[in-house]
């Protein structure tokens, strides 16, 4: 991109006189200073480095492997076709997208090395590689593979990746000294509406050059530098003349149809441009721009876990739930007839809870005590309570008495992980209590969570406790991946069913 006129007959604004006729106290040069790689990532040319080098970093890895076989196998232990190992490489490549995405090693501030982000690099292609290991013993394919190989295609990745990062690095930093990664931008619209669209610009982004300023009513502006744009040739004919990156289109809405007949004569303009929607209040940062038949809709919020992310999180909870029952239907049926050697009454208790988006369901648990309390009214279970069975009190302290929910996850109710479901009754009265707490219905509930591997399981009958359980599950939700969801069911049985809360 380049933000320099092509031609000496229009004058580049002079932004710091612009913005103290604005009214504008501080300087542009007091905006907070982006950095090479932040700012690369807010430019289209930016971006297609950034893409660039995530791909890179990726093929680099990829092709570290075969080096590695190349140089270790092939040399120390014996000549091995390179389609043995594209298997494993491609298994890894697509680990590291995944991984390095969800732990946010492709952000903006992660792509300048650091001492955290060089830690954060190596333990993310360290659990790709693990989770590739998993895989090979899982299926009996590890053995075909040389640990040496694997290992030193690890320390050969780790090596090559910060190499990567340096280098880009050093390359945003170049481009940001040369200027080659600033945006020339225009404004056109009525002359009311540059002011504040203008100091947007320049508070904000320091890596925008505002080149030229239309009037589209024609009328004299108190704005130096302004081009007067008093028919569409005009505006045309400067944008033939000088680069311009992007012409943003002012106004309101309203005014849009007025503003159409300028669309035709500019369509063959080599600049992108955009309308000027509005500015975006505090708190929607991420906020992003759809169409939904004629209208433009500015996005506040966002379905938690949808598209593609809840098909994968779907197929998780099926499989592992299909496999775990048939997996465990041996234990399933010695619980099962201890519990009905130990006291009368049914194998399983059935509560009615609230789910997703608040509808009703009924949770499957074993039981665990003499009454089956699901009305108006739920006393919970406090410690050596009488009401709990001898067998009772073993299922709830190692919460095998959740097993039978493997069946609500395979109906459709709830999810392996997600916040834990409460009774109806305390449902009602905890979303009295916390303004947030019916937020937690965004999503599926599950039978275990951020929350309870964090050690909030248990009674609730603490408030303090029960606000940061809550605190937990809409972390959990604002955060959610599959990488997350795999953490969680990972750390269940060392944090999740057992712990000092659980009665």
């Amino acid at each position: 991109m380049s933000g320099k006129i092509r031609s000496d007959r229009s004058r580049r604004i002079d932004l710091s006189e612009l913005l103290s006729n604005l009214g504008t106290k501080e300087p542009l040069s007091s905006s907070p200073a982006h950095s090479p790689a932040h700012v690369l990532t807010e430019t289209a040319s930016g971006r297609v480095l950034v893409d660039a080098a995530i791909t890179g970093e990726i093929l680099a890895v990829a092709i570290a492997g075969f080096a590695v076989k190349g140089l270790y196998v092939d040399m120390l232990i014996g000549h091995e076709t390179f389609a043995r190992y594209l298997v494993p490489i491609l298994l890894v490549g697509l680990l590291q997208y995944q991984i390095f995405l969800s732990r946010g090693l492709y952000s903006a501030r992660s792509m300048r090395v650091s001492p955290d982000i060089a830690a954060g690099i190596t333990t993310a292609l360290a659990l790709a590689f693990l989770i590739v290991i998993a895989i090979g013993y899982v299926t009996g394919f590890a053995d075909d593979y040389s640990r040496g190989w694997v290992l030193l295609w690890l320390l050969a990745s780790v090596t090559i990746v910060l190499a990567c990062r340096t280098y880009f690095d050093f390359t945003a930093r170049h481009r940001a000294a040369s200027g080659s990664m600033r945006e020339a931008v225009a404004l056109c619209g009525p002359a009311e509406t540059h002011s504040a669209a203008l100091s947007n610009l320049t508070e904000r982004n320091r890596e925008i050059d505002v080149v030229a300023l239309f009037d589209t009513d024609g009328n004299p502006l108190p704005l130096p530098g302004t081009v007067l744009g008093r028919d569409a040739l005009d505006i045309v004919s400067f944008l033939d003349r000088n680069a311009v990156d992007r012409l943003i289109l002012t106004g309101s809405i309203s005014e849009a149809e007025r503003m159409t007949g300028l669309f035709p004569k500019l369509a063959e303009i080599p600049c992108e441009m955009q309308f000027l929607v509005g500015t975006m209040p505090g708190g929607m940062a991420e906020t992003t721009l759809s169409r939904c038949g004629g209208l433009i809709l500015a996005e506040i919020k966002r379905r938690p876990i949808d598209g593609w992310n809840g098909v994968a999180k779907s197929a998780l909870d099926y499989t592992v739930a299909g496999i775990s029952l048939l997996l465990l239907s041996p234990l399933l049926a010695a619980i099962a007839i201890a519990i009905k050697i130990d006291s009368t009454g049914p194998v399983f208790f059935r509560q009615r809870r609230h789910g997703f988006n608040n509808a009703v369901f009924q949770v499957w648990k074993f039981r665990t005590m003499h009454v089956l309390e699901d009305g108006p009214v739920i006393n919970q279970a406090i410690r050596n309570d009488q009401r709990v069975t001898r067998v009772g009190r073993f299922l709830r302290v190692t919460s095998l008495d959740e097993l039978p929910q493997l069946l609500n996850v395979l109906s459709g109710d709830m999810s392996l992980v997600g916040p834990r479901p409460h009774a109806v009754a305390h449902n009602e009265f905890y979303a009295e209590m916390f303004a947030t707490y019916m937020r937690r219905h965004k999503v599926k509930p599950g039978i275990t969570g951020w929350a309870q591997i964090n050690g909030f399981r248990g009674p609730t009958a603490d408030p303090e406790l029960m606000r940061r359980r809550v605190e937990h599950d809409l972390e959990y939700i604002r955060k959610w991946s599959l990488w997350l969801d795999m953490k969680i069911l990972f750390l269940t049985p060392l944090f999740g069913f057992t712990g000092r809360n659980a009665v």
